[in-house]
């Protein structure tokens, strides 16, 4: 497999008319990728939280990572629910096969997105994901307080969000051994806009139906500290779309970050497969 160069482009991607996103892509100027993962970034976070699945390059794999709109560097207004025509138009925008790669909120995109087809898609990898319509019991501490948040940023108080979100069971885990400012870092383009804006935040939807359906390819991967109700997700995942499942001892709900080797191989190795069904 040919060495791709881990060079990082900023491109203006016109996803409809009126807007645009920003792509973020180790995307080299050679073409002879063998597939491409677009990477779907979680809440809070941005294409930086990737920077370790940049090194899947080596094994030829073209990985596009890019910030979701209304986070990051991308200028546009938070809309969870316009996220899927954009992740679409980010797969047009690419060539060859496209398997996507979604953390925690970008998890739960990628399962919309998976719903929603399109004929370069050949796989999705979730972590830590949310299924749209699936109800599990969440222990003490796992529900995300948006009001509560939502509040600090209308205050003004950033740090008070920030203390609290980088102790909160989905990032605590995997931040432990990150020093002070690298922790804040992961989360310092975040301005809370999606917490203020009315309609911004993912709204109900039940897809659990279609996406048993939808005979695409799942690898759902799940850090060994991974809260219980996104396990349950999971779980779940593996049942209903006959998704593949691999744990990665020593991770939690970002265990991208914190388990990259681990991670990546489980990733490589799925990938690898998907040529030989």
């Amino acid at each position: 497999m040919e060495v791709l160069p881990a060079k990082l482009d900023v491109q203006s991607v016109p996803v409809n008319a009126w807007d645009s996103i920003r792509l973020h892509t180790a995307e080299p100027e050679s073409q002879d990728a063998w597939i491409t993962l677009l990477c779907l970034h979680g809440w809070t976070l941005d294409y930086h939280s990737f920077s370790s699945q940049c090194d899947l390059a080596s094994e030829g794999i073209r990985v596009a990572r890019f910030d979701r709109r209304g986070f990051g560097a991308s200028g546009l207004t938070p809309e969870f629910e316009r996220e899927v025509e954009d992740v679409l138009a980010l797969i047009d925008h690419l060539t060859g096969p496209v398997a996507l790669y979604g953390v925690s909120q970008g998890a739960r995109l990628g399962l919309r997105c998976a719903v929603a087809g399109h004929d370069r898609l050949v796989g999705l990898v979730t972590q830590g994901g949310h299924i749209d319509g699936l109800v599990v019991e969440e222990a003490d501490g796992e529900a995300i307080p948006f009001h509560r948040y939502a509040d600090w940023f209308r205050a003004g108080d950033i740090s008070a969000f920030q203390h609290h979100w980088l102790k909160h069971p989905l990032n605590a885990y995997d931040v432990e051994n990150l020093s002070l400012d690298e922790k804040v870092a992961l989360i310092a383009a975040y301005d809370g806009s999606d917490l203020l804006l009315p309609g911004a935040l993912p709204h109900p939807l039940d897809i659990r139906e279609a996406l048993a359906h939808c005979g695409l390819p799942i690898l759902a991967i799940v850090g060994e500290w991974e809260t219980l109700s996104r396990k349950s997700h999971a779980e779940q995942l593996a049942h209903m779309a006959e998704a593949s499942m691999i744990t990665i001892n020593g991770g939690g709900h970002l265990c991208n970050i914190s388990q990259p080797e681990a991670v990546n191989l489980a990733v490589l190795s799925w990938l690898k497969s998907l040529g030989n069904d």
